[in-house]
């Protein structure tokens, strides 16, 4: 509780807060502003989500965040943002300070890494409510340490260096669950190049690869999928002791025309280990396709490489339409193949406020037994 009365304290003082900083300090203006996010989910899902049990039924509070952002002067920004869970947990978000001149911008704090369109994207925006089973796979949320991104044309390089070692917590599963590594001084290389090829009012074409490069000594890692469903256990789970390092490769597209559009990514995820128990090799890739009905164009930002808010044409909002379909191989000692087709509508009220419904049906090869199940999910949003 005294943690979370700080954090809050900390945010509210900021409030409104605009003034001239004196002492040396005088001249230079610092803005503030408060923002948040609100995501409360209900899904329900087949026994493959839940260790093969029986059918199951969650509601989550998937994300209740608030944020306070602004600006030091005319070169510096800050943000800092906080997660709020149902057990009263807090957890930090973002925390840093950004210097940007010219097309140049560095970040020094936590910050999510640049690694896949969906993975970049924030949650806020992208099309599906959760990522694909290999975005979620090979995504490591945020961490702790010296990004740059500049912007060169239509080209848009995104490069960082990442604390991975002692106490680092590598998440590398879209359940919400994290091992905590013990390892002393491991470091992360993360790195995006963008290409925009073609570009006009409503148009656009991306084109885009990605490489991290993960010391993982002595560091217990877990790699686990639930199939783009947050059930009550992941679909695959491999826990690594042994692992010396992880490298990633991935490749991304998409394509932007008026009320449609259509995006892709690919990755490859290997593990260099010590002992052949702990071999894993992970292959896969998605496609989306998305179209408005009531003919809104996605927000795409060429500068970041990632998609922004939904504003509806209309005071009757916006509905979107989208299909999206994964494959992914797990290959260690037993290869495990997930294939996940996910269908959805997304109705915008407004800037604001979002629903979203999803339906999911998954395979599950294993040892040459094929399993399979269907899930619905249903997220309700408000940003603030």
């Amino acid at each position: 509780m005294k943690r979370l009365f700080a954090c809050v304290t900390l945010l509210l003082s900021q409030f409104g807060f605009a003034n001239e900083v004196d002492k040396g300090l005088k001249n230079i203006e610092i803005t503030n502003s408060i923002g948040g996010l609100i995501q409360i989910d209900y899904s329900d899902y087949d026994k493959l989500w839940n260790n093969d049990l029986f059918d199951a039924s969650d509601i989550d509070l998937r994300r209740l965040r608030l944020n306070t952002k602004g600006k030091i002067g005319n070169d510096f920004s800050y943000k800092l943002e906080v997660n709020f869970n149902e057990n009263g947990d807090i957890k930090v978000e973002d925390a840093f300070v950004h210097y940007k001149k010219s097309n140049s911008n560095i970040y020094i704090g936590q910050v999510l890494e640049p690694l896949g369109l969906e993975g970049i994207t924030s949650p806020k925006w992208n099309t599906a409510i959760e990522l694909s089973p290999i975005s979620s796979v090979i995504s490591p949320g945020r961490s702790t340490g010296l990004t740059y991104r500049g912007n060169f044309d239509k080209t848009m390089v995104h490069l960082g260096v990442y604390d991975n070692g002692r106490q680092k917590k590598t998440r590398l599963n879209d359940q919400g669950e994290e091992s905590t590594g013990q390892a002393k001084n491991n470091l992360a290389y993360t790195g995006r190049f963008t290409f925009v090829p073609y570009q006009s009012e409503n148009t656009f074409l991306h084109l885009g690869a990605a490489y991290s490069y993960r010391e993982t000594e002595n560091t217990n890692l877990s790699i686990s999928s639930g199939g783009a469903i947050r059930g009550d256990s992941p679909v695959f789970a491999k826990a690594l002791t042994t692992a010396n390092e992880v490298k990633i490769v991935g490749l991304e597209t998409a394509f932007i025309t008026n009320n449609f559009s259509i995006q892709g990514e690919h990755f490859t995820l290997d593990v260099d280990e010590r002992s052949a128990v702990d071999k894993l090799d992970v292959d896969g890739w998605y496609l989306l396709t998305s179209y408005f009905i009531t003919g809104e164009t996605r927000n795409y930002y060429a500068k970041t490489g990632d998609f922004g808010s939904i504003k509806p044409n209309s005071k009757h909002g916006a509905v979107e339409l989208f299909g999206r379909h994964s494959e992914v191989t797990f290959d260690s000692a037993s290869s495990v193949d997930l294939d996940s087709t996910t269908l959805g509508v997304n109705y915008y009220v407004n800037q604001d406020i979002k629903v979203s419904f999803n339906a999911v049906r998954l395979e599950r090869e294993s040892a040459g037994e094929l399993a399979s199940g269907y899930a619905y999910h249903l997220r309700f949003q408000l940003v603030y």
